[in-house]
């Protein structure tokens, strides 16, 4: 099996502390300095003591060898080298020949083993703990990346978001079993109503419609190609999916609620045997690029990211139970929103705009990729070589925003959007059907409307590019409005009822103090994060 590649510091032998060039030593005699000296022939797997290498003393500074440079304090090697089976190192850079070196004498080879506290790559090389004090497997010492593990940065992760953390109980039941139904109205306990609201954009909103339209047709400069967004009729409106959707994002946050499906792999398998592939051949209309690769010499990926079962165990989608057995049944969230065979209680109407249109300009912002996998908690290495896993041993929590400026994040990659710029006003409704007070609260804390005593409100966001600045919405309650008596939808002049604002905080107040329903403490990280001002420049 091809040995895993390790990365060393070429050089020479360092001679002994106390004589230049002595036993076992082929350097040349000279005055004793502190340095490494290297002719670019054999490798030297530097000590390291603390996060800076061990200088050995006697040494002899000499001249460069190939693919080293010198710099202030040492060598710094600029090629990628390898272990052979024998112990040779294979260096190979791109514009020179594969060469190969015999290994200096008395220095052993460097392999990689595993030990029982965690892995380990040879003398010189240190698995580097990250900033949630896990092994990350990736980096050398020096802090580049491993050939083969991805490009992590030994710095900070970008700092324009956090994670709300999860409740250390896993999902909760439903506050009301019996009143999770569709199918009748309920009277005793329960509400049914609408909320009338108006929706201002803060930043620019962009709810992409997954086409491409030309500028000019959207009231854009001339000549350019932008991103679609989404319209009724030729204007364009927020679509209610995505606005349940924002809202079911933020209720999951402030009460212990499950997760939807996680991608639990980072690194799709694919097989040149179909029989091995997850996926059958002919569905596969281009070959993967893993495959494309190897056809051409080089080798696969050998490093998968996974999602531990036992760490989302907890967090499973929820399906409906006619059990008795609370953590077999629905969640608050799936209990109001629906799940798989259950409708929702709460949906919402498309937002349209009132009035006109502000003027506005082009606008591109950067490319916006998938989330790393890796970066979801803390790291284990299973295996190593060809068939290496690194599993996720426990989530962070659900991903949350800082506040940032439009301005504040380079926009490489220039995507040119069609968008509602800033001062837009759009009116909706939100419906809601047989919910209790406590889950009413909910819903108007979770829309950022009203603050109770010790928990404080949070922006409400929606749509695409929110890590560069878009979509914040203020939300203003116009009226809050209930049906009474018999079925409303049955009623022909059936009139709600208008609900002061006393009322509405009473409900808030109490879903803040149902400990079953309310997770207070992701409500308080939820606010702290989004009110947050992402600094320019903090992370990567």
């Amino acid at each position: 099996m091809r040995e895993p590649h390790l990365p060393v510091l070429p050089g020479r032998r360092c001679p002994a502390p106390d004589a230049s060039g002595g036993p076992g030593s082929d350097a040349p005699p000279g005055p004793r300095r502190a340095g490494l000296w290297s002719p670019g022939r054999g490798a030297l797997a530097a000590p390291w003591r603390g996060d800076r290498p061990v200088r050995c003393p006697g040494a002899e500074r000499g001249p460069p060898g190939p693919g080293l440079r010198l710099v202030r304090g040492g060598l710094r090697g600029e090629r990628t080298d390898e272990n052979l089976p024998d112990g040779r190192l294979a260096s190979r850079r791109e514009g020179l020949d594969r060469g190969e070196h015999p290994p200096s004498p008395g220095l052993p080879a460097v392999r990689p083993r595993l030990e029982p506290d965690g892995p380990s790559c040879g003398p010189g090389h240190r698995v580097l703990p990250g900033r949630d004090g896990a092994l990350h497997p990736f980096h050398r010492a020096d802090g580049r990346a491993l050939r083969g593990g991805p490009k992590m940065s030994p710095r900070k992760s970008p700092e324009w978001y956090d994670f709300v953390p999860l409740p250390p109980g896993g999902k909760g039941p439903a506050p009301d079993p019996e009143g999770v139904t569709h199918d009748r109205y309920l009277q005793e306990g329960h509400l049914t109503g609408y909320l009338e609201l108006t929706l201002e954009a803060v930043s620019p909103i962009h709810v992409g419609s997954g086409v491409v339209e030309l500028s000019e047709d959207v009231g854009q400069m001339e000549g350019k190609v932008v991103k679609g967004m989404a319209r009724v009729r030729g204007q364009p409106v927020i679509p209610a999916t995505s606005l349940k959707g924002a809202l079911r994002s933020r209720y999951e946050m402030i009460t212990p609620s499950c997760l939807g499906p996680i991608r639990t792999r980072a690194v799709e398998r694919y097989s040149d045997n179909p029989r091995r592939s997850e996926l059958p051949r002919k569905l596969i209309r281009q070959m993967p690029s893993e495959l494309q690769r190897r056809a051409k010499g080089r080798y696969p990926p050998r490093i998968t990211v996974e999602v531990a079962p036992e760490a989302i165990r907890p967090w499973q989608p929820c399906r409906p139970s006619k059990k008795k057995d609370p953590r077999s049944g629905l969640c608050p969230a799936c209990a109001l929103f629906g799940a798989e065979g259950l409708q929702g209680r709460v949906w919402f109407d498309d937002a349209r705009v009132m009035g006109k249109i502000p003027s506005r300009s082009s606008l591109r912002i950067a490319s916006l990729y998938q989330p790393r996998l890796h970066r979801a908690g803390p790291l284990t290495l299973h295996g190593w070589g060809r068939r290496t896993v690194v599993r996720v041993r426990e989530l962070k929590g659900r991903k949350a925003y800082y506040r940032v400026q439009l301005g504040d994040v380079p926009t490489k990659g220039n995507v040119p959007l069609d968008y509602l710029p800033r001062g837009t006003r759009l009116r909706t409704r939100l419906h809601f059907r047989n919910v209790t007070p406590a889950e009413l609260g909910g819903l108007i804390a979770a829309l950022g409307i009203v603050k109770t005593r010790d928990l404080d409100r949070f922006p409400f966001r929606v749509g695409g590019g929110k890590p560069v600045g878009l979509g914040y919405l203020e939300v203003t309650l116009r009226g809050l409005y209930l049906f009474e008596g018999d079925d409303p939808w049955l009623a022909f002049d059936a009139q709600p009822r208008p609900v002061d604002r006393e009322t509405i905080t009473g409900w808030v107040e109490a879903f803040a103090r149902n400990e079953t329903l309310c997770y207070k403490e992701g409500w308080r990280a939820l606010s702290e994060i989004t009110r947050r001002d992402y600094q320019p420049g903090e992370g990567g």
